[in-house]
């Protein structure tokens, strides 16, 4: 049971945030132990070597490759997140352009 005294106790810890880069823009966002920002990066590394606009928004090409997308890194997220404070988190090869074009290569 959280006690208000837990409440008390708390105290919030600030990170550095993740930055990446995304066909020129700057992306930056919540690092572990979120997920939701290292995933977003990777994502959009891995899209970055796709020509998105050629397969039509929307299309069963597209909807098909994001999907595909979001399987590897959810797949990323089982094998590999947790909270930094206990756990080594790979942050840097996970975000890297050289990871994402690997799992890209495994979707041409």
């Amino acid at each position: 049971m959280l006690t208000l005294n837990d409440l008390k106790q708390y105290r919030s810890s600030w990170r550095k945030p993740l930055i990446g880069d995304y066909r020129g823009y700057k992306i930056i966002t919540m690092p572990p132990p979120s997920s939701g920002g290292l995933h977003l990066i990777q994502m959009l590394n891995i899209l970055e070597s796709f020509d998105l606009k050629l397969l039509g928004h929307n299309s069963a090409e597209y909807v098909l490759l994001l999907s595909e997308v979001m399987k590897y890194a959810f797949a990323d997220r089982s094998k590999y997140l947790g909270d930094p404070d206990f756990v080594d988190v790979p942050v840097s090869e996970i975000i890297s352009k050289q990871y994402s074009d690997r799992i890209a290569s495994k979707l041409n």
